[in-house]
């Protein structure tokens, strides 16, 4: 039987492995991760190339180290060159991808990697199985490092998407690559940093021209949480002022920026929609329908109607719980304390069930609105 076993090899799930064998001095052979991708954060860097992400939101000091300036270090002994970018020293996808397989490499991460998919998990004497697609696993304790997974799709695209292969999530499986664009028109629906910095790339890159469709003007945010709450000591103040659970979801909430871009991507976006190949308009799509030639015809709002080759959905991710049904047959079976809003009640250890942890966004009302974040698997770690 394992010490531990991280399900998820996410940034949260890599993290947490990383703090268990150097700060814990977990053995090797009592540790392990499942996740079904091929390595660890293959996921994560599916879905930033799929974005064409340049550099971060978060700051220098939050990767996937144990030291703060443990990135910055690594970018000045390597020499990664443009690795960080603003007043925040936002670090760029090159510098921050080949710090991570760095630490997959030296931690030997690779090696303690189980591809398979969990898909239940039941309590046993000493500890817990996990029963995946590649067989059980038994572990004294267990760590849910699950991501976002559930994609958020407007009801007006989902019988679409079904039928069609002309509309795409930016975060589903697929790829968004020259394969799929072709040399047509792209209309990208959203407007966050992955939709600002896929239209800003495919306007450099694509032979079509590129439309990114908002709700709303372009909200300019350095970061994706209100100010205050990297600061730990007040972060936990601020969450021990509101103890009810439905208090601290509606805080939590209201502290977060949806649909914001950092202020240089903003004006970037402005600049390069002053040319001809990046428009950018304002509307919600009321309708979309294929059209016999294959194209992809949009209704706005308005009444307006806009004709496009192929549509990409920066829509972000489903805002319910994560994990499915393995986390729901869990907290059914084994009764687990859970708020209205079916998200985790826990302890300070985030400990959920004995011997039973969680991190990401199932840690939010005992971390704050930041914990889907890099930040929050620091956060998590610290207290697991």
């Amino acid at each position: 039987m394992l010490s531990w076993l991280v399900i998820g090899a996410g940034i949260h799930g890599v993290r947490i492995a990383h703090s268990l064998l150097v700060e814990s001095r977990v053995p090797r052979e009592s540790l392990r991760l499942v996740d079904p991708g091929p390595e660890p954060l293959a996921r994560w860097r599916h879905c930033t190339e799929n974005a064409r992400i340049r550099y971060l939101r978060s700051p220098s000091v939050h990767h996937l180290g144990v030291r703060s300036h443990a990135l910055e270090e690594f970018a000045r002994e390597n020499r990664v060159p443009q690795a960080f970018l603003g007043g925040f020293n936002r670090p760029s996808r090159q510098v921050f991808d080949t710090h991570t397989r760095h630490l997959v490499e030296e931690l030997g991460l690779r090696e303690l990697h189980v591809r398979a998919m969990a898909q239940r998990i039941e309590r046993i004497e000493g500890g817990w199985r996990v029963e995946t697609d590649g067989g059980s696993i038994e572990s004294r304790r267990i760590v849910l490092a699950i991501g976002r997974t559930g994609l958020a799709v407007p009801p007006v695209f989902q019988g679409v998407m079904c039928r069609n292969d002309r509309v795409r999530h930016l975060y589903g499986d697929d790829p968004i690559d020259e394969a799929f664009l072709g040399e047509g028109s792209v209309v990208i629906v959203g407007l966050g940093l992955g939709a600002a910095e896929c239209a800003l790339g495919l306007s450099k890159s694509h032979r079509g021209p590129v439309t990114l469709l908002a709700r709303h003007d372009l909200r300019r945010a350095a970061l994706d949480v209100r100010p205050g709450w990297e600061d730990l000591r007040k972060t936990k103040r601020r969450l021990h002022r509101a103890p009810e659970p439905s208090a601290r979801r509606s805080l939590i909430d209201r502290s977060r920026k949806p649909g914001s871009i950092p202020p240089r991507t903003a004006d970037e976006l402005l600049a390069r929609a002053r040319g001809d190949q990046l428009q950018l308009r304002h509307g919600t799509v009321e309708a979309a329908e294929i059209l016999e030639d294959g194209a992809v015809q949009l209704r706005l709002g308005d009444g307006s109607i806009e004709r496009t080759d192929r549509v990409v959905l920066a829509t972000g991710f489903k805002r319910s719980r994560p994990g499915g049904r393995l986390v729901d047959d869990l907290v059914a079976e084994r009764e687990l304390p859970t708020a209205p809003c079916g998200y985790p009640w826990l302890g300070e250890d985030l400990q959920w069930d004995k011997g039973l942890f969680v991190t990401g966004a199932l840690a939010e009302l005992a971390l704050g609105p930041q914990a889907p974040n890099i930040i929050g698997a620091a956060m998590a770690a610290r207290r697991i």
